[in-house]
Protein backbone atom coordinates (compact mmCIF):
# COMPACT_ATOMS: atom_id res chain seq x y z
CA UNK A 1 0.00 0.00 0.00
CA UNK A 2 1.01 3.63 -0.66
CA UNK A 3 1.35 5.73 2.27
CA UNK A 4 1.90 8.80 0.04
CA UNK A 5 -2.04 8.55 -1.70
CA UNK A 6 -3.92 9.37 1.72
CA UNK A 7 -4.77 5.79 2.02
CA UNK A 8 -3.63 4.17 5.98
CA UNK A 9 -2.60 0.70 6.36
CA UNK A 10 -5.12 -2.32 6.62
CA UNK A 11 -7.77 0.17 4.54
CA UNK A 12 -9.61 -1.71 2.30
CA UNK A 13 -11.41 0.03 -0.57
CA UNK A 14 -14.94 -1.43 -1.80
CA UNK A 15 -18.42 -2.09 -0.40
CA UNK A 16 -19.76 -4.60 2.03
CA UNK A 17 -19.86 -8.20 0.02
CA UNK A 18 -22.89 -9.72 1.97
CA UNK A 19 -26.50 -8.75 2.05
CA UNK A 20 -28.65 -8.43 4.89
CA UNK A 21 -31.47 -11.48 5.62
CA UNK A 22 -34.11 -11.04 3.58
CA UNK A 23 -35.86 -14.05 5.08
CA UNK A 24 -35.47 -11.96 8.91
CA UNK A 25 -36.39 -9.14 7.54
CA UNK A 26 -39.77 -10.38 6.13
CA UNK A 27 -40.14 -12.62 9.70
CA UNK A 28 -39.93 -9.16 11.59
CA UNK A 29 -42.50 -7.31 9.61
CA UNK A 30 -44.57 -10.54 9.56
CA UNK A 31 -44.37 -10.72 13.57
CA UNK A 32 -44.71 -7.29 14.03
CA UNK A 33 -48.10 -6.86 11.67
CA UNK A 34 -49.57 -9.66 13.95
CA UNK A 35 -48.95 -8.36 17.10
CA UNK A 36 -50.38 -5.02 16.05
CA UNK A 37 -53.41 -7.21 15.00
CA UNK A 38 -54.15 -8.54 18.22
CA UNK A 39 -53.40 -5.62 20.19
CA UNK A 40 -55.91 -3.97 17.98
CA UNK A 41 -57.81 -6.58 18.78
CA UNK A 42 -57.88 -6.51 22.44
CA UNK A 43 -58.36 -2.83 22.18
CA UNK A 44 -61.51 -3.23 20.58
CA UNK A 45 -62.62 -5.69 23.11
CA UNK A 46 -61.59 -3.68 25.98
CA UNK A 47 -63.77 -0.93 25.13
CA UNK A 48 -66.90 -3.09 23.73
CA UNK A 49 -66.44 -5.13 27.33
CA UNK A 50 -66.04 -1.60 29.04
CA UNK A 51 -69.87 -0.01 27.34
CA UNK A 52 -71.50 -2.86 27.76
CA UNK A 53 -71.17 -1.72 31.89
CA UNK A 54 -73.54 0.48 33.31
CA UNK A 55 -71.98 3.95 35.07
CA UNK A 56 -73.65 3.05 38.02
CA UNK A 57 -72.58 -0.04 38.98
CA UNK A 58 -68.96 0.88 37.62
CA UNK A 59 -68.38 4.34 40.19
CA UNK A 60 -68.23 3.59 43.68
CA UNK A 61 -70.70 5.07 46.08
CA UNK A 62 -68.79 8.78 47.54
CA UNK A 63 -69.16 9.10 51.52
CA UNK A 64 -70.18 13.10 51.07
CA UNK A 65 -73.44 11.50 49.64
CA UNK A 66 -74.72 11.13 52.94
CA UNK A 67 -75.62 7.30 52.56
CA UNK A 68 -74.95 5.75 55.51
CA UNK A 69 -72.60 8.25 57.72
CA UNK A 70 -71.74 11.71 59.33
CA UNK A 71 -72.18 14.45 56.07
CA UNK A 72 -68.63 16.36 56.35
CA UNK A 73 -68.04 19.71 57.10
CA UNK A 74 -68.71 22.72 54.33
CA UNK A 75 -66.81 23.22 51.87
CA UNK A 76 -68.47 19.44 50.17
CA UNK A 77 -67.62 18.14 46.68
CA UNK A 78 -69.94 18.64 44.02
CA UNK A 79 -71.88 15.96 43.26
CA UNK A 80 -73.64 17.24 40.36
CA UNK A 81 -71.80 20.68 39.10
CA UNK A 82 -74.47 21.00 36.14
CA UNK A 83 -77.40 20.86 38.67
CA UNK A 84 -75.54 23.01 40.69
CA UNK A 85 -74.41 25.73 37.99
CA UNK A 86 -78.17 25.72 36.43
CA UNK A 87 -79.64 26.35 39.98
CA UNK A 88 -77.14 29.27 41.11
CA UNK A 89 -77.60 30.78 36.94
CA UNK A 90 -81.47 30.44 38.38
CA UNK A 91 -80.83 32.14 41.23
CA UNK A 92 -78.95 35.04 39.58
CA UNK A 93 -81.44 35.47 36.66
CA UNK A 94 -84.06 36.10 39.62
CA UNK A 95 -82.38 39.01 41.41
CA UNK A 96 -81.74 40.64 38.19
CA UNK A 97 -85.16 40.25 36.85
CA UNK A 98 -86.80 40.95 40.06
CA UNK A 99 -87.95 43.80 42.68
CA UNK A 100 -86.56 44.10 45.75
CA UNK A 101 -85.33 45.84 48.42
CA UNK A 102 -81.47 45.72 49.23
CA UNK A 103 -81.58 48.17 52.28
CA UNK A 104 -85.60 48.86 53.76
CA UNK A 105 -84.07 51.33 56.60
CA UNK A 106 -82.18 53.57 53.68
CA UNK A 107 -85.05 53.30 51.12
CA UNK A 108 -82.60 51.40 48.35
CA UNK A 109 -84.15 49.11 45.88
CA UNK A 110 -83.68 46.36 43.33
CA UNK A 111 -85.55 46.39 39.78
CA UNK A 112 -84.86 44.76 36.85
CA UNK A 113 -82.15 45.04 34.77
CA UNK A 114 -84.12 45.94 31.92
CA UNK A 115 -86.00 48.45 33.49
CA UNK A 116 -82.38 50.23 34.56
CA UNK A 117 -80.99 50.21 31.23
CA UNK A 118 -84.00 52.08 29.97
CA UNK A 119 -84.18 54.31 33.12
CA UNK A 120 -80.41 55.12 32.12
CA UNK A 121 -81.08 55.44 28.23
CA UNK A 122 -83.51 58.22 29.34
CA UNK A 123 -81.55 59.84 31.84
CA UNK A 124 -78.05 59.47 31.22
CA UNK A 125 -75.29 59.18 33.09
CA UNK A 126 -74.97 61.26 36.34
CA UNK A 127 -71.72 64.13 35.69
CA UNK A 128 -68.82 63.05 36.71
CA UNK A 129 -67.59 64.31 40.20
CA UNK A 130 -64.31 66.17 39.83
CA UNK A 131 -61.80 64.17 41.71
CA UNK A 132 -59.58 67.37 42.44
CA UNK A 133 -56.01 66.00 40.97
Amino acid sequence: MNHAQGQSVGAVKGHEERDANLAAVMWFGLALVLVLIAVLILVKSTFRFFAGVPAEVALPIHPATGLGGEVPPEPRLQLNAPLDLKRLREQEDAVLNSYGWIDKSNGTVRIPIERAIDLLAQRGLPPLKPTGK
